[in-house]
């Protein structure tokens, strides 16, 4: 669905009582909720993920490990901070006593009782918190084909980065040692082909040789910061990892 077309589609009162909330797209919006938010594209793909968040976990459908869960709303308020620090053009942000607004693509996401960072309180204080006018339409009963618009209108390389990964391939070519280090190195702080090459002692060819593949199984992306390429975790493809790790207790009860 375009964009125009989902916008006139939503004033349209007959469909405002359409829910197709499911789990596996709410599994997949929370692994979203990992990504780095810095052009309009992104920031659609993350503000319709949180607010297909939003609504699935009201329902009483939900899984349990979801259900009346607001965890996301600490991502909103991380991704808030970026686009209020760094501004994206075309997107307008408003921070209410008690709601936040984000506006894009006309559309406005609503967030209500988000956490009061420093970053945010110091900018609601602020001449750039500009009063949004509330258009008066919930998008939570539309999210489902909110979202499906957004993923249909992110960008080639948007598209291939939040596609889920294979995770017999990703573990198997993850599993040799170099290639195990250059992601836990790039796990804690972007780097550049000359780093990681330094860090695992071997040549710049090699080097480029298992970037590409990790590139490959979309583990680690790369992004040109003036002229020298820089490479990074995939934070989507770490959110889906991150979600096969089951939940513990902090101590584990002695082997009788």
């Amino acid at each position: 669905m375009e964009i125009n077309e989902l916008l006139l589609w939503i004033q349209d009162e007959n469909n405002a009582k359409i829910q197709e909330l499911d789990e596996a797209t709410a599994r997949f919006a929370a692994n979203i909720a990992w990504m780095d938010v810095e052009s309009i594209d992104e920031a659609f793909l993350f503000f319709a993920s949180m607010n297909y968040l939003n609504a699935y976990v009201k329902i009483n459908d939900a899984n349990n490990s979801m259900y009346k869960r607001y965890d996301f709303k600490r991502d909103v308020v991380g991704v808030l901070e970026g686009c209020v620090l760094r501004p994206i053009e075309s997107m307008n942000i408003y921070i209410d006593s008690d709601v936040t607004y984000v506006e894009l693509v006309g559309l406005q996401f609503s967030f209500h009782h988000l956490p009061k960072s420093a970053v945010l309180q110091e900018y609601q204080k602020g001449e750039t918190n500009r009063s949004i006018e509330w258009k008066g339409i919930r998008l939570q009963p539309f999210a489902k084909q909110i979202l499906e618009t957004a993923i249909d209108s992110a960008s080639p390389a948007l598209r291939h980065r939040i596609q889920p990964i294979d995770l017999p391939t990703t573990f198997s070519r993850l599993g040799h040692p170099i290639r195990l280090r250059m992601f836990l190195a790039l796990l804690q702080q972007e780097s550049n082909r000359e780093e990681l090459a330094t860090l695992c002692d071997i040549a710049l060819s090699k080097a480029n040789y298992h970037i590409r593949i990790l590139i490959g199984i979309r583990l680690i992306e790369g992004r040109r910061i003036q002229k020298t390429m820089v490479y990074r975790v995939n934070p989507i493809a770490l959110g889906q990892l991150s979600s096969l790790i089951p939940h513990h207790p902090r101590r584990l009860k002695p082997v009788a």
